[in-house]
């Protein structure tokens, strides 16, 4: 019997052992502010190509809470499930991380959805107490402005006279918009558009980038083309984050202009992306990347192609996260 309780407590210590390996202790626990963490897809690159074997890298930042990014990832917290059709399997071979130096004074324009659709996908409207997180995080030497587009038969505009760096004008300004109903459509492209030759006219500093929050997309193809476009030649960077709709398009436009992207799937989840918005933006969040090899165990690989995927990154608190990831050749 006795013997019996010592092989019993051994199989325990060693499950006790073995799960604390499988989680990095290093991690330390979120604030408790009401939030979730979430991931920020920064970019994804192949860096060369057989008909067998690609190697890609994935650049992400994980946001924890609304004060802070993740800085103790490790390689063995992300992994890739093998796919089916086709068959594909892979293998990690490098992870770094690059810790954030000095801010770089910014100017950034917060564009809210406001269309109709907002109504019932945000009843809480938490988008705006997420906003209040951005301006309470934002910096004494950094420049915001808000504008919004719906309402007005599915028009765009500013709210305030300018850019400001007074926090607290900023959120009388979110307030007076929280107070109106959502309405109209979804003109975000043209939004942008727009807004991306203010920003390179008006804003009072060098860095610039513009914030676009929406629950969706709307259509027009050339407007999404021209607000591409025109960041890249003005090099002001698009950070979007999706509420809820897991939209290729809004990732693969802030991917192209050298931004980011962010889903928030609840509203936990939000309040994490937007705390960490100026450190993204200024360059201060901690940022990694990690490179893997698909190799193809049935076939071959295409000159051109396209593998859409999903990588976990498992964390010591809380549940673990998928990050949605598109990699094109």
């Amino acid at each position: 019997m006795k013997r019996k309780f010592i092989t019993i407590l051994l199989v325990i210590l060693l499950i006790l052992v073995f799960i604390r390996f499988c989680k990095n202790p290093s991690m330390e626990e979120p604030l408790n502010d009401g939030s979730k963490p979430s991931v920020a897809v920064l970019g994804t690159e192949v860096l060369s190509q057989t008909d067998t074997e690609i190697h890609f890298s994935i650049s992400f930042a994980l946001l924890k809470d609304t004060k802070n990014s993740e800085d103790a990832l490790k390689g063995r917290d992300v992994h890739l499930d093998s796919l089916m059709r086709p068959s594909i399997a892979f293998e990690q071979t490098d992870f770094d991380r690059e810790t954030g130096g000095r801010a770089v004074p910014f100017s950034a324009v917060l564009l809210i959805d406001q269309s109709g659709s907002m109504e019932n996908n945000d009843k809480g409207k938490l988008r705006f107490k997420a906003a209040h997180e951005f301006t309470g995080n934002f910096g004494q030497d950094n420049a915001i402005m808000l504008w919004t587009f719906g309402q007005r038969r599915g028009n765009f505009q500013s709210l305030g006279d300018g850019f400001v760096k007074d926090t607290v004008v900023l959120g009388r300004l979110i307030d007076s918009l929280a107070a109106t109903r959502p309405s109209g459509g979804s003109p975000l492209f043209r939004a942008q558009d727009s807004i991306i030759a203010y920003l390179d006219t008006h804003a009072p500093t060098g860095k610039k980038a513009l914030v676009s929050f929406t629950d969706g997309v709307s259509g027009g193809g050339q407007y999404y083309q021209n607000a591409v476009a025109s960041s890249i030649e003005h090099q002001i960077p698009l950070y979007n984050v999706g509420l809820l709709d897991r939209s290729k398009t809004l990732r693969k436009q802030a991917l192209e202009t050298h931004g980011a992207y962010m889903l928030a799937e609840n509203s936990e989840q939000l309040l994490s992306v937007f705390g960490n918005l100026g450190s993204l933006i200024d360059g201060t969040s901690t940022f990694y990347t990690t490179e893997w090899v698909a190799k193809r165990t049935k076939g071959k690989f295409g000159k051109r192609g396209k593998i859409s995927h999903r990588m976990t990154i498992r964390l010591s608190y809380g549940e673990p996260i998928q990050m949605p990831f598109d990699l094109e050749w």
